[in-house]
């Protein structure tokens, strides 16, 4: 049973994270630094116990304790906050997270000092928030889901934000000192290095502040503060997602972080790096300048065999007789009826008609046959 609860008290941190890690847009970070940066923020969480029960017993000797009610009940409190969980846990974090980031090479862009603290402070939170649920049980645990763990984060959010800052003015600084001793840039008092100095600070003042605050609204048990606390809750929870919108869509590398702050500051640079971006070995030249030849215009594939197209006046066609049609190519030619006078043929006589017997005159009238047998005889 308590290892199912331990396992649902990772849940928060865990979503959380998986939801930074998609937010950065520019290059993925890789999966083995952000889990050393979680597995060192859960660790932390061991020696800031220590460490602030020292300081409690510091805070309790010089000011000899809490006196239950009034302003001093109200400052001792407020010191309490800020020094022991203000302090000591947003220190840790910090301290973690320059120590592993400050040099790495995989921060190059401007959202990956966000997606580095929140790790280092999510696997912190990770660890409190499983020994609140193993000490208080289930009631701790569904309320710290949507107001410890979710602070956490957004205290590594403002934390990130300048850290980031930090990171992107000291490379522009640097660029910046580099323009000025080749006379690309006036002479004149550096405009970026104070900015370095002050987001660092920034870094590990603000989160300071706004950590001592939410657990000072929390320690003084009063309505007043209570009210103040859940207002303060609602205005981190849109203040935040919004600040990680927005450092999101502005994501980018270095180079390109490096000259939008030194354009900033210096206007007059963005002809400069204009130029400098397009290709050396093809100059842009004034379209007037190099006017191109113009070609004649292709004829399209069908029409590249094509006959050309004279006039018809220009070679006159003979003009050949019609041909007749196939079926009349062969007809006998039309005679008029008078021209060939057809003979006319005679007609047979008729044939004598056998002579009767005793018949004389039928006699008289043969005439002998030449080739007959009987008359040659």
């Amino acid at each position: 049973m308590e290892l199912f609860q331990a396992l649902l008290a990772l849940i928060p941190a865990v979503v959380l994270g998986i939801y930074i890690f998609m937010k950065d847009r520019a290059e993925k970070e890789p999966i083995g630094l952000l889990l050393l940066l979680f597995g060192v923020g859960a660790l932390i969480g061991l020696p800031a116990g220590f460490i602030e029960s020292a300081i409690e017993s510091a805070i309790i000797a010089v000011t000899g304790g809490d006196p239950g009610s009034g302003v001093g009940h109200i400052l001792y409190q407020l010191l309490f906050a800020l020094l022991v969980p203000g302090l000591v846990e947003e220190g840790l974090k910090w301290g973690a997270l320059l120590l592993i980031t400050r040099k790495n090479k995989n921060f190059n862009s401007l959202f990956d000092g966000v997606i580095y603290a929140v790790f280092v402070s999510l696997g912190f939170a990770a660890l409190e928030n499983v020994g609140y649920v193993l000490i208080y049980g289930w009631s701790a645990m569904w309320m710290r889901f949507v107001t410890a763990v979710p602070a956490h984060m957004f205290f590594a959010v403002i934390m990130g934000f300048f850290y980031s800052l930090w990171h992107c003015y000291g490379n522009a600084a640097h660029m910046e000192d580099v323009l000025m001793e080749n006379g690309s840039l006036p002479e004149g008092p550096p405009k970026i290095r104070r900015l370095v100095g002050r987001n660092l600070v920034l870094s590990i003042a603000a989160p300071i502040l706004v950590h001592g605050f939410y657990d000072f609204c929390l320690f003084t048990e009063s309505t007043v503060f209570l009210v103040i606390f859940l207002i303060g809750l609602v205005a981190l929870y849109i203040i935040c997602f919004r600040l990680i919108r927005r450092m999101s869509k502005n994501d980018a590398d270095d180079g390109t972080m490096i000259m939008r702050v030194l354009v900033s500051f210096y206007p007059s640079l963005q002809e400069r790096f204009a130029a400098a971006a397009q290709p050396q070995n093809s100059p842009q030249a004034p379209a007037q300048a190099y006017p191109q030849p113009q070609y004649p215009a292709q004829p399209q594939p069908a029409q590249n065999y094509a006959q050309p197209q004279v006039p018809p006046q220009a070679y006159p066609q003979p003009q050949y007789p019609v041909q007749p049609q196939t079926a009349q190519r062969y007809a006998q030619p039309q005679v008029p009826p008078q021209a060939y006078q057809q003979p006319q043929s005679p007609v047979p006589p008729q044939a004598a008609p056998a002579p009767q017997p005793g018949d004389e005159s039928a006699s008289l009238t043969a005439q002998p046959d030449d080739n007959d047998p009987q008359t040659e005889s």
